[in-house]
């Protein structure tokens, strides 16, 4: 059992921490997280007292009052005494905090962080909550690194897993970064992982797009993930997908696959996994978390649903690793890396290639090169008759505009998305159907706006 002490009070920064998601739909949860390190560390872990190691319903019935329900809906007020009567405001501008609510209301405001019914999120019963969302909380806990989890037992940790104002920074941080795959990103990571002066000075904004609603359900999967990965051999899994790529079918598709890792990549999370993927065929995919449906199955490599291909190669010990992924994304632009690689020209205006582009990093294949070098690659790379259209346009371009070379992935929306955000400060070359793209999408959106 841990013998640290927890003190700290709920201020944005610390509820921003706690919560897996943006705190204007999350403030909820990230008080009940607040709330239970108190029970497990805090100035309420007397008045809660909890053996160690403990279960979920050692919690709850520790917790709430004995005549608390232990049905799987939301319970309705049925004890005075019980603490799910309390609400938000309760537990969070009690004596024991010494929280002013208006100081608190303006520090939301100054993170931008106030849910539009902030009035009523704190009229609510905070912890009026189904066992599962409860449950959740205790999750989410161990991935904060609060608590472990082993054989359906939570055990409080000896040392607090970051710095707060009441612990001791103590933690080995030589491989906690290296998820980045920007080693200059990791480093700045790594550099203002601590608080400097009590403040946290470095944020990172990233947009996420799965509902709130689907987040236990992503969780859950992340959770089922990690003990998959830890077991030897690996399993293959099999689980009904219902594809984005595919949502004209209006239907799951089952998958058998070998997942290998997950990545964050255009505004969610990927599970890139080899197998029998959503079209039918044998070979890569990145399924999104939250369109996989229900849990993963693990299967035996005995198991006759395991594709003939991938029953090979795990005999033959030539499985897939993250390493492969990481190399083939190397090669070419986008995430869709089981893609053809192409090769890609763009032109960019100067005075914008001046200012945004010029010693930038895009893409380890993302290059300059000289006008010549561009017309060379035209003459080179491109069919008759789009040879001569564009020579005809590169020599009608003025001179100060700069050439790129970029190895890209046929298909791929990313790299469709990251072309259009650049708006008109470039335009793409070759290949000429990249190019007909474009022009048909510029073409659209004109008939749309004009």
């Amino acid at each position: 059992m841990s013998d640290q002490f927890f003190s700290d009070r709920p201020t944005v920064e610390l509820l921003k921490r706690l919560t897996p998601g943006s705190l204007k739909q999350e403030l909820p949860k990230a008080v009940r997280l607040w709330v239970l390190l108190r029970c497990l560390y805090g100035d309420l872990k007397d008045k809660y007292i909890l053996s160690d190691p403990f279960t979920y319903p050692d919690w709850r019935d520790n917790f709430f009052t004995t005549n608390h329900p232990k049905g799987e809906i939301k319970p309705p007020v049925h004890d005075p005494n019980c603490p799910c009567v309390l609400t938000m405001a309760y537990w969070l501008f009690d004596s024991e905090t010494g929280l002013l609510e208006e100081e608190w209301r303006q520090s939301l405001e100054q993170h931008d962080s106030v849910p539009q019914n902030l009035n009523k999120l704190l009229q609510q019963r905070l912890f009026a909550r189904t066992p599962k969302t409860l449950v959740s909380d205790l999750k989410r806990l161990v991935k904060l690194g609060w608590l472990r989890y082993k054989q359906n037992q939570y055990f409080r940790v000896a040392i607090l897993p970051y710095p707060t104002l009441s612990s001791t920074y103590n933690r080995n941080s030589d491989d906690e970064f290296n998820f980045f795959n920007n080693i200059d990103i990791a480093a700045t990571a790594e550099n203002f992982s601590k608080p400097i002066g009590g403040n946290q000075r470095f944020f990172i904004y990233l947009d996420y797009v799965p509902h709130p609603e689907t987040q236990d359900k992503i969780e859950e999967l992340q959770e089922q993930l990690q003990q998959i990965w830890n077991e030897i051999p690996i399993p293959c899994v099999l689980f009904d997908y219902r594809s984005t790529r595919l949502a004209k079918l209006n239907k799951s598709v089952q998958c058998v696959v070998y997942p290998v890792c997950i990545y964050y990549v255009g505004r969610t999370i990927y599970l890139v996994a080899w197998g029998r993927n959503p079209i039918g065929q044998v070979n890569w995919y990145n399924y999104r978390l939250d369109k996989i449906q229900g849990k993963l199955i693990s299967l035996t490599w005995t198991d006759k649903r395991i594709p003939e291909k991938l029953i090979q190669r795990y005999h033959e010990n030539h499985l897939f690793t993250p390493d492969y992924v990481e190399k083939e994304l190397d090669e070419a632009l986008g995430f869709d890396f089981y893609e053809t690689a192409s090769l890609m020209l763009l032109r960019f205006e100067g005075d914008y290639h001046q200012r945004y582009i010029k010693g930038t990093f895009r893409h380890k294949t993302f290059k300059q090169v000289s006008y010549q070098e561009a017309v060379h690659l035209i003459q080179q790379q491109a069919q008759s008759p789009e040879e001569e259209k564009l020579l005809e346009i590169v020599r009608s371009r003025p001179p100060q505009d700069a050439y790129y070379t970029l190895c890209y992935r046929e298909n791929d929306p990313n790299v469709k998305q990251r072309l259009g955000a650049w708006r008109d400060h470039v335009e793409v070359l070759y290949p000429w159907k990249m190019r007909q793209y474009f022009a048909e999408y510029i073409h659209r959106l004109w008939q749309l706006y004009k």
